[in-house]
């Protein structure tokens, strides 16, 4: 999953080693309360590692943080507002984006984006952790969920929840531009 710069690469590596050490954990520690695999921490902390949307998750939760916390290079820990969107993907035709809008940790971490996938592009998701679910709403297209559950097709207006625990994806079958609104509660 290409995080769309160097800059942000350099921003995500900086908080998750600043995290760690708040919390004096080694790598491994955080590798093991995060499902994570210690050489891609270390890939992370080292700024040279392009990682999923899933996995910094699943790093913010360990830590008991946002997302936004993770991605965002300023603003109080635990606001879970990015101020401005932070580009947090970048597909591979143009056009392809997700920004993140915020987050928030409560009973449960929920995560707010904004997607738009160029016509043929598609977002093939990495699982979340058990028990997580995203709830997507189309604002302009329709969107292909392919998912274990049923590939159904979605319009503008509508929206539909569905366990993000197992493999997915998002697609864009369409001539136009695809938005959406995706929420993550994990």
């Amino acid at each position: 999953m290409p995080l769309g710069s160097a800059h942000l690469l350099q921003t995500v590596a900086g908080n998750v080693k600043r995290q760690r050490a708040r919390h004096g954990w080694s790598q491994q520690e955080l590798a093991e309360r995060s499902q994570v695999s210690r050489g891609m921490i270390a890939k992370i902390e080292s700024g040279a590692e392009n990682v999923s949307l899933a996995t910094l998750g699943r790093i913010a939760l360990a830590f008991g943080i946002s997302f936004t916390d993770v991605v965002s290079a300023a603003g109080p820990e635990g606001a879970g507002l990015a101020g401005a969107p932070v580009q947090v993907w970048q597909g591979p035709r143009p056009g392809s984006r997700v920004a993140l809008l915020g987050s928030f940790v409560g009973q449960r971490m929920t995560d707010l984006f904004e997607w738009t996938l160029a016509p043929g592009d598609r977002y093939v998701g990495e699982p979340d952790l058990a028990r997580t679910r995203e709830l997507v709403y189309v604002v302009k297209g329709a969107l292909t969920l392919e998912h274990a559950d049923g590939s159904p097709t979605l319009k503008a207006g509508q929206a539909l929840g569905f366990p993000s625990d197992r493999p997915y994806a998002l697609v864009n079958a369409g001539r136009g531009e695809l938005r959406f609104i995706l929420a993550v509660v994990g």
